[in-house]
Protein backbone atom coordinates (compact mmCIF):
# COMPACT_ATOMS: atom_id res chain seq x y z
CA UNK A 1 0.00 0.00 0.00
CA UNK A 2 2.40 2.53 1.25
CA UNK A 3 4.52 1.12 -2.30
CA UNK A 4 1.45 2.48 -4.12
CA UNK A 5 0.96 5.54 -2.20
CA UNK A 6 4.68 6.75 -3.35
CA UNK A 7 3.97 6.07 -6.86
CA UNK A 8 1.12 7.86 -7.07
CA UNK A 9 2.78 10.77 -5.08
CA UNK A 10 5.55 10.91 -7.64
CA UNK A 11 3.33 10.77 -10.50
CA UNK A 12 1.61 13.83 -9.09
CA UNK A 13 4.68 15.51 -8.82
CA UNK A 14 5.75 15.09 -12.65
CA UNK A 15 2.07 15.85 -13.73
CA UNK A 16 1.99 19.03 -11.52
CA UNK A 17 5.37 20.04 -13.13
CA UNK A 18 3.73 19.63 -16.72
CA UNK A 19 1.02 21.25 -15.71
CA UNK A 20 3.12 24.19 -14.76
CA UNK A 21 4.74 24.96 -18.24
CA UNK A 22 0.73 24.12 -19.57
CA UNK A 23 -0.24 27.30 -17.70
CA UNK A 24 2.67 29.64 -18.40
CA UNK A 25 1.92 28.40 -22.37
CA UNK A 26 -1.54 29.19 -22.09
CA UNK A 27 -0.79 32.42 -20.38
CA UNK A 28 1.60 33.11 -23.04
CA UNK A 29 -0.99 32.61 -25.86
CA UNK A 30 1.01 29.47 -26.75
CA UNK A 31 -1.36 26.29 -28.37
CA UNK A 32 -1.25 22.71 -26.76
CA UNK A 33 -1.73 19.50 -28.67
CA UNK A 34 -1.39 17.50 -26.28
CA UNK A 35 -0.64 16.85 -22.50
CA UNK A 36 0.49 13.23 -21.59
CA UNK A 37 1.59 10.86 -18.80
CA UNK A 38 4.02 8.78 -18.93
CA UNK A 39 6.29 7.48 -22.20
CA UNK A 40 4.49 8.39 -25.45
CA UNK A 41 4.86 5.02 -27.22
CA UNK A 42 2.27 5.37 -29.54
CA UNK A 43 2.06 1.49 -30.88
CA UNK A 44 1.22 0.33 -27.04
CA UNK A 45 -2.68 0.86 -26.00
CA UNK A 46 -3.35 4.39 -24.78
CA UNK A 47 -5.86 6.28 -22.99
CA UNK A 48 -7.15 9.75 -24.56
CA UNK A 49 -9.81 11.92 -23.69
CA UNK A 50 -10.10 15.47 -24.33
CA UNK A 51 -10.59 18.49 -21.25
CA UNK A 52 -11.20 21.80 -22.70
CA UNK A 53 -10.48 24.18 -25.36
CA UNK A 54 -7.28 25.38 -24.15
CA UNK A 55 -5.99 21.42 -23.60
CA UNK A 56 -7.96 19.90 -26.28
CA UNK A 57 -6.37 16.12 -25.34
CA UNK A 58 -4.50 14.58 -22.17
CA UNK A 59 -3.55 11.03 -23.23
CA UNK A 60 -2.33 8.30 -20.30
CA UNK A 61 0.13 5.73 -21.78
CA UNK A 62 1.30 2.62 -19.68
CA UNK A 63 4.72 2.88 -19.63
CA UNK A 64 4.59 5.55 -16.59
CA UNK A 65 8.02 6.82 -17.36
CA UNK A 66 7.48 10.84 -17.09
CA UNK A 67 5.21 13.50 -19.01
CA UNK A 68 5.22 16.45 -21.58
CA UNK A 69 3.31 19.26 -23.14
CA UNK A 70 3.46 19.19 -26.88
CA UNK A 71 2.40 22.41 -28.34
CA UNK A 72 1.21 22.39 -31.43
CA UNK A 73 4.22 22.44 -34.26
CA UNK A 74 4.13 25.77 -35.23
CA UNK A 75 3.84 27.11 -32.19
CA UNK A 76 7.55 25.75 -30.75
CA UNK A 77 8.72 29.27 -33.11
CA UNK A 78 6.68 31.23 -31.09
CA UNK A 79 8.10 30.58 -28.07
CA UNK A 80 11.32 31.11 -29.37
CA UNK A 81 10.37 34.45 -29.95
CA UNK A 82 8.74 35.31 -26.83
CA UNK A 83 10.81 38.22 -24.52
CA UNK A 84 13.04 36.82 -22.53
CA UNK A 85 11.15 36.61 -19.12
CA UNK A 86 8.23 35.04 -21.15
CA UNK A 87 9.99 32.64 -22.78
CA UNK A 88 11.91 31.60 -19.70
CA UNK A 89 8.60 31.34 -17.51
CA UNK A 90 7.14 29.10 -20.11
CA UNK A 91 10.83 26.66 -19.73
CA UNK A 92 10.90 27.14 -16.49
CA UNK A 93 7.26 27.05 -15.06
CA UNK A 94 7.58 23.32 -14.16
CA UNK A 95 10.41 23.92 -11.69
CA UNK A 96 8.26 26.70 -10.83
CA UNK A 97 4.92 24.81 -10.07
CA UNK A 98 6.73 22.02 -8.20
CA UNK A 99 8.51 24.66 -6.11
CA UNK A 100 4.75 26.17 -5.25
CA UNK A 101 3.41 22.83 -4.47
CA UNK A 102 6.75 22.21 -2.56
CA UNK A 103 6.25 25.28 -0.31
CA UNK A 104 2.35 25.21 0.00
CA UNK A 105 2.97 21.20 1.32
CA UNK A 106 5.79 23.08 3.72
CA UNK A 107 2.99 25.74 4.67
CA UNK A 108 0.49 23.33 5.61
CA UNK A 109 2.80 20.93 8.03
CA UNK A 110 4.29 23.88 10.04
CA UNK A 111 0.34 25.00 10.78
CA UNK A 112 -0.82 21.65 11.77
CA UNK A 113 2.38 19.60 12.61
CA UNK A 114 4.93 22.34 13.54
CA UNK A 115 6.35 19.69 16.12
CA UNK A 116 7.51 17.23 12.88
CA UNK A 117 8.90 19.81 11.56
CA UNK A 118 12.82 20.14 11.14
CA UNK A 119 12.77 23.45 12.96
CA UNK A 120 11.01 22.57 16.07
CA UNK A 121 14.28 21.10 17.51
CA UNK A 122 16.41 23.59 16.24
CA UNK A 123 14.97 26.63 17.49
CA UNK A 124 13.32 26.47 20.81
CA UNK A 125 9.92 25.73 20.13
CA UNK A 126 7.16 28.49 20.95
CA UNK A 127 3.86 29.69 19.67
CA UNK A 128 5.50 32.89 18.71
CA UNK A 129 8.13 31.48 16.88
CA UNK A 130 6.07 28.78 15.11
CA UNK A 131 3.84 31.46 13.42
CA UNK A 132 6.55 33.62 12.44
CA UNK A 133 8.16 30.39 10.71
CA UNK A 134 4.35 30.23 9.30
CA UNK A 135 4.35 33.15 8.25
CA UNK A 136 7.38 33.21 6.68
CA UNK A 137 6.27 30.73 4.79
CA UNK A 138 3.40 31.99 3.93
CA UNK A 139 5.23 34.84 2.33
CA UNK A 140 7.66 32.75 0.42
CA UNK A 141 4.68 31.16 -1.20
CA UNK A 142 2.69 34.64 -1.98
CA UNK A 143 6.00 35.88 -3.67
CA UNK A 144 6.56 32.75 -5.86
CA UNK A 145 2.84 32.45 -6.73
CA UNK A 146 2.88 36.27 -7.71
CA UNK A 147 6.55 36.80 -9.57
CA UNK A 148 6.79 33.45 -11.92
CA UNK A 149 8.14 35.35 -14.55
CA UNK A 150 11.17 36.67 -12.05
CA UNK A 151 11.93 33.28 -10.62
CA UNK A 152 12.07 31.57 -14.17
CA UNK A 153 13.94 34.39 -15.71
CA UNK A 154 16.62 35.31 -12.63
CA UNK A 155 16.85 32.50 -9.95
CA UNK A 156 16.10 29.23 -12.40
CA UNK A 157 19.84 29.89 -14.29
CA UNK A 158 21.93 30.97 -11.55
CA UNK A 159 20.67 28.20 -9.20
CA UNK A 160 21.30 25.78 -11.64
CA UNK A 161 24.49 26.38 -11.71
CA UNK A 162 24.97 25.64 -8.40
CA UNK A 163 22.61 22.86 -8.44
CA UNK A 164 25.01 21.49 -11.21
CA UNK A 165 27.93 21.94 -8.62
CA UNK A 166 26.19 20.03 -6.11
CA UNK A 167 25.44 16.90 -8.96
CA UNK A 168 29.21 16.39 -9.27
CA UNK A 169 30.00 16.76 -6.37
CA UNK A 170 27.57 13.93 -5.19
CA UNK A 171 28.13 11.94 -7.75
CA UNK A 172 31.99 11.67 -7.39
CA UNK A 173 31.85 11.64 -3.54
CA UNK A 174 28.87 9.04 -3.23
CA UNK A 175 28.58 7.53 -6.98
CA UNK A 176 27.70 4.42 -5.37
CA UNK A 177 24.91 5.48 -3.20
CA UNK A 178 23.60 8.14 -5.39
CA UNK A 179 22.85 5.98 -8.55
CA UNK A 180 18.81 5.58 -8.85
CA UNK A 181 15.83 6.41 -10.68
CA UNK A 182 12.18 6.07 -10.22
CA UNK A 183 12.37 2.94 -8.91
CA UNK A 184 14.60 3.54 -5.99
CA UNK A 185 12.98 6.66 -4.89
CA UNK A 186 9.69 4.88 -4.46
CA UNK A 187 11.57 2.18 -2.28
CA UNK A 188 13.48 5.00 0.07
CA UNK A 189 10.41 7.10 0.18
CA UNK A 190 7.62 4.31 0.58
CA UNK A 191 8.44 3.29 4.24
CA UNK A 192 8.20 6.71 5.39
CA UNK A 193 4.88 7.52 3.97
CA UNK A 194 2.83 6.02 6.97
CA UNK A 195 1.53 9.01 8.13
CA UNK A 196 0.12 11.92 6.44
CA UNK A 197 2.71 13.77 8.24
CA UNK A 198 5.57 11.89 6.70
CA UNK A 199 4.23 11.54 3.45
CA UNK A 200 3.85 14.94 3.06
CA UNK A 201 7.36 15.17 3.94
CA UNK A 202 8.22 12.92 1.19
CA UNK A 203 5.63 14.21 -1.76
CA UNK A 204 7.22 18.31 -0.81
CA UNK A 205 11.06 17.14 -0.77
CA UNK A 206 10.62 14.85 -4.66
CA UNK A 207 8.97 18.12 -5.59
CA UNK A 208 11.28 19.84 -4.57
CA UNK A 209 13.98 17.75 -6.01
CA UNK A 210 12.36 16.89 -9.34
CA UNK A 211 12.16 21.37 -9.56
CA UNK A 212 15.91 20.94 -8.69
CA UNK A 213 16.87 18.21 -10.96
CA UNK A 214 14.97 20.18 -14.01
CA UNK A 215 17.24 23.53 -12.54
CA UNK A 216 20.33 22.02 -14.32
CA UNK A 217 21.73 24.13 -17.43
CA UNK A 218 21.39 20.89 -19.82
CA UNK A 219 19.05 20.73 -22.60
CA UNK A 220 16.12 18.81 -22.40
CA UNK A 221 15.73 20.41 -18.82
CA UNK A 222 14.10 23.42 -18.34
CA UNK A 223 17.15 24.74 -16.86
CA UNK A 224 18.86 24.33 -20.04
CA UNK A 225 16.27 25.11 -22.44
CA UNK A 226 16.47 29.05 -21.05
CA UNK A 227 20.26 28.53 -21.74
CA UNK A 228 20.27 27.09 -25.12
CA UNK A 229 17.36 30.29 -26.26
CA UNK A 230 20.16 32.48 -24.62
CA UNK A 231 22.94 31.27 -26.73
CA UNK A 232 20.97 31.32 -29.75
CA UNK A 233 19.71 34.56 -29.06
CA UNK A 234 23.69 36.17 -28.29
CA UNK A 235 25.21 34.01 -30.44
CA UNK A 236 23.26 31.88 -33.40
CA UNK A 237 21.68 28.88 -34.12
CA UNK A 238 25.29 26.93 -34.01
CA UNK A 239 26.08 27.17 -30.62
CA UNK A 240 22.53 26.63 -29.72
CA UNK A 241 22.62 23.09 -31.39
CA UNK A 242 25.97 22.52 -30.36
CA UNK A 243 24.80 22.97 -26.45
CA UNK A 244 21.95 21.30 -27.05
CA UNK A 245 24.03 18.18 -28.40
CA UNK A 246 25.94 18.47 -24.97
CA UNK A 247 23.31 18.59 -23.05
CA UNK A 248 21.05 16.08 -24.11
CA UNK A 249 24.79 13.43 -24.36
CA UNK A 250 25.08 14.88 -20.11
CA UNK A 251 21.45 13.61 -19.12
CA UNK A 252 21.56 10.80 -21.28
CA UNK A 253 24.71 9.50 -19.24
CA UNK A 254 22.23 10.70 -16.15
CA UNK A 255 19.67 8.70 -17.18
CA UNK A 256 21.69 5.53 -17.56
CA UNK A 257 23.46 6.29 -14.31
CA UNK A 258 19.86 6.11 -13.00
CA UNK A 259 18.68 2.92 -14.52
CA UNK A 260 21.85 1.28 -13.79
CA UNK A 261 21.14 1.71 -10.38
CA UNK A 262 17.76 0.83 -10.35
CA UNK A 263 18.27 -2.39 -11.78
CA UNK A 264 20.95 -3.31 -9.23
CA UNK A 265 18.11 -2.60 -6.80
CA UNK A 266 15.99 -4.55 -8.41
CA UNK A 267 18.39 -7.74 -8.49
CA UNK A 268 19.04 -7.54 -4.70
CA UNK A 269 15.61 -7.00 -3.64
CA UNK A 270 14.35 -10.17 -6.40
CA UNK A 271 17.96 -12.51 -5.46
Amino acid sequence: MLTILSIAGLLLIVMIHELGHAHAMIRNGIRIKEIGLGWPIRSLPHFRFRLNKKIPSVTLHPLLLGAYVEPYYSEGKKIEGLPYLDMAFVYGAGVWANTVFAMLIVVVLQMFAPEQMPTYKAVINSSAINLTLTLLYVGILVILFLCPRLFCGYIIPPLGIFVTYLTVKILTEHFRDSMGGPVSIIMDSAPRMATWVGAGKEIAILSLAIGLLNMLPLPPLDGGQIIRNLLKRWFGERWSLAYSGFGVLCVLCLIALALFGDIQKLIHLIF
